[in-house]
């Protein structure tokens, strides 16, 4: 059973999706919403809240709330940049940076090190029209002697080092998981969405021929301007080898 706040909510949300507060327009205020629906306007806040953290409006301050236009989209697709119905015009500009970083838990369970263990990192982050639409760290666990990130055209998902690891032969096999959570306050500020919003994550782990872990990665994509598609070409199989199977 939805709570109060929920059921408000909901309400607003068919009111933007169904044209009645079409983008830009100004949502009533938390004490007219309050009075609408005979609750306190911490209830209000409550939905509101929601609302954002889903993408639809936004704060201004000190003038008021607004429905959001909708984000144009980005599609990760094992580590392929796809254009969604909305992103027809979509050109991300990648940043990126290389620091050295002593593993933490969850990058030591990563990358299979000690926690502790000095490792390099390359941050990125990706923005349309000035917004953050990706946030990638990518972990190595030795300092991969001749690599440095490209002068320009970075890989939005943080594949330069896979790449650079294929031109020089190394055959790599990669693992991808991924799952919806809100964003960690870091990565909240990052991608500039709020703490409770839905973020998809993308956690990578690349080994070589001997099964040890060259790269881990974490992408992070705000749930309002991404999605995450996964695909697997089904090999061949010949007659013959259909009838031995038999």
């Amino acid at each position: 059973m939805l709570s109060r706040y929920q059921r408000i909510a909901r309400s607003l949300r068919e009111r933007i999706t169904g044209g009645d507060l079409p983008p830009g327009s100004r949502l009533p205020t938390e004490k007219q919403l309050a009075a609408e629906w005979s609750v306190s306007i911490p209830t209000i806040r409550q939905a509101v809240d929601e609302l954002q953290g889903e993408g639809l409006i936004e704060k201004r301050q000190g003038i008021g709330t607004f429905v959001r236009a909708p984000r144009a989209r980005i599609t990760y697709t094992g580590g392929q940049l796809g254009l969604g119905p909305l992103s027809h015009a979509v050109s991300l500009h990648t940043q990126a940076e290389e620091t050295e970083v002593p593993a933490d838990g969850p990058v030591s369970a990563l990358l299979r090190v000690p926690a502790e263990t000095l490792v390099t990192r390359y941050k990125y982050v990706s923005r349309h029209d000035g917004s953050p639409y990706v946030l990638a760290e990518v972990f190595v666990p030795h300092g991969p002697p001749g690599f440095s990130l490209p002068s320009d055209r970075l890989s939005p998902w943080g594949c330069d080092f896979r790449r650079w690891l294929t031109a020089r032969g190394v055959h790599t096999d990669t693992v991808q998981r991924v799952s919806a959570r809100p964003p960690t306050p870091d990565e909240a500020d990052d991608l500039e969405v709020t703490i409770r919003s839905f973020v998809l994550a993308v956690e990578r782990t690349t080994t070589d021929e001997d099964g040890r872990v060259v790269e881990g990665a974490r992408l992070v994509l705000p749930s309002d301007r991404a999605d995450a598609v996964f695909t697997s070409r089904t090999p061949h199989i010949s007659n013959d080898e259909l009838e031995g199977a038999r």
